[in-house]
């Protein structure tokens, strides 16, 4: 059965903000980032099974999380005028993957371009997506100096 609390609130309303998830972060202490409530929902999720948890419970509430984010998503697109682009899967994309590197080198590009960058908020090409929408205003060069130090190169 399901240890409680859950890190994530399982009937949302609205979508996650960037402060909301990276809340706790200090980009002066990168190893700051196991405390903010987007890892710890990450931590959940490896813990739990990732995409098939065993446990009932937890595949439930996970259920009703992604259905109310879908929904959050919908109303949130409605309200606004931009244009958006959405990468949803590869979980399993690995972070000195070429394809990760691309994911963000096409979502920097877009983003830069007034694309709004939309995730289903997992690891993988959905990171990527929104590393890449973060250096939106940066340099490829910047981007991949930031790549290079996710995996603790630079």
């Amino acid at each position: 059965m399901a240890k409680f609390p859950l890190p994530f609130v399982p009937l949302r309303e609205e979508v996650y903000s960037p402060t909301e998830l990276f809340a706790r972060f200090d980009p002066a202490r990168p190893q700051s980032y196991a405390d903010t409530p987007d890892f710890a929902i990450y931590r959940h999720y490896l813990s739990s099974g990732k995409s098939a948890p065993a446990d009932y419970f937890v595949a439930m509430m996970e259920a009703l999380h992604d259905n109310s984010i879908t929904q959050a998503l919908n109303n949130y697109l409605q309200t606004r005028s931009a244009r958006s682009v959405a990468v949803m899967g590869g979980h399993e994309l690995a972070r000195n993957s070429h394809w990760y590197s691309e994911v963000a080198r096409i979502s920097r590009n877009l983003a830069s371009r007034g694309f709004t960058m939309l995730s289903g908020g997992g690891p993988g090409a959905m990171e990527a997506t929104h590393l890449g929408a973060a250096f939106s205003s940066g340099t490829q060069t910047e981007l991949a100096a930031a790549i290079k130090k996710t995996l603790g190169l630079s």
